[in-house]
């Protein structure tokens, strides 16, 4: 084991996990959906503290879709970027793995820091001769109900936290930055994943003052959190731009206006563009017929 395993490759690997019964590949949410739909195998969402079976099968094919798309480049694990477009395929969000999804300069570089490791299944130790043996392994760790978070690996410089709301209220908002603050706090948080339905419309005018409004009095909770950046980013149209490389990428990731870089620290300069936290609000339904009925 290792050898052409633990070389990065210059090229993101295609090879996907799964394959449909004629042989073609299909992402996890597919293989998922497969196997409730022919009832090929029983599936248990069971959670003592959260009744509606509705939540627990989202943060399922979340934890799933994390761990299948970080072993797309073998053992050496993956840089961060080539991760979360894996993942986005993952989801069944974009119909290829080589679709690469554009950030700004400077979130590109803090993001570039990060290297997923190759992810055990979801809450499984790894046995101490493999965590001894020079890959690039690492756990994912789901908790029930926990209230900052829904599972985290990296050390905890990566979080998801999984949303079913038909609609995020403001309301349904604070509480999500509280959370994403709170952890802040005990663990070094570079990326939050929010895996969730559809945002409200508003929060992506251009007004510079939508969010904050949206949020009423609690401005507060965006000065706490210094030098975040939040995104939401959708299920694919099609539509790519290709650069001088040939790379193609996808140009939908949308920032949310008014929540950045609330920053009063002396020892910034103004404005802001120090980047410390990336947010990203994942909207996994395209239209309100597809969103999952209120329990």
């Amino acid at each position: 084991m290792g050898g052409k395993y633990l070389r990065e490759k210059e090229e993101h690997k295609q090879i996907s996990a799964f394959q449909d019964e004629d042989g073609f590949p299909i992402s996890f949410n597919c293989a998922f959906d497969e196997l409730e739909s022919k009832g090929l195998v029983e599936l248990n969402f069971v959670n003592t503290d959260q009744p509606e079976k509705i939540g627990m099968r989202l943060e399922a094919l979340t934890a799933g879709a994390i761990v299948s798309a970080s072993h797309r480049n073998g053992f050496a694990g993956i840089a961060f970027m080539d991760f979360f477009r894996s993942l986005m395929y993952e989801f069944d969000m974009q119909s290829k793995t080589d679709f690469r999804v554009k950030f700004s300069d400077k979130v590109a570089t803090l993001l570039s820091t990060l290297t997923v490791p190759f992810l055990a299944p979801p809450n499984q130790v790894l046995p101490g001769f493999l965590k001894r043996a020079k890959l690039n392994l690492g756990e994912i760790c789901g908790t029930v109900n926990k209230d900052i978070y829904d599972a985290r690996f990296l050390g905890g410089k990566i979080s998801v936290e999984c949303n079913q709301s038909r609609s995020i209220s403001s309301d349904d908002m604070k509480g999500i930055l509280i959370r994403v603050r709170d952890l802040a706090k005990h663990e070094p948080t570079i990326v939050r994943l929010v895996v969730t339905t559809k945002l409200q419309k508003e929060y992506f005018t251009r007004k510079k003052d939508t969010f904050t409004k949206a949020l009423s009095e609690e401005d507060w909770i965006l000065k706490e959190l210094h030098h975040a950046h939040f995104y939401r980013i959708g299920i694919h149209d099609g539509t790519t731009t290709t650069n001088d490389q040939g790379n193609m990428w996808r140009d939908d990731l949308e920032s949310i206006k008014g929540m950045d870089n609330k920053c009063r620290g002396e020892e910034c300069p103004k404005p802001c563009t120090r980047v410390e936290k990336v947010i990203i609000f994942v909207e996994r339904w395209e239209t309100d017929d597809e969103l999952p009925s209120e329990q």
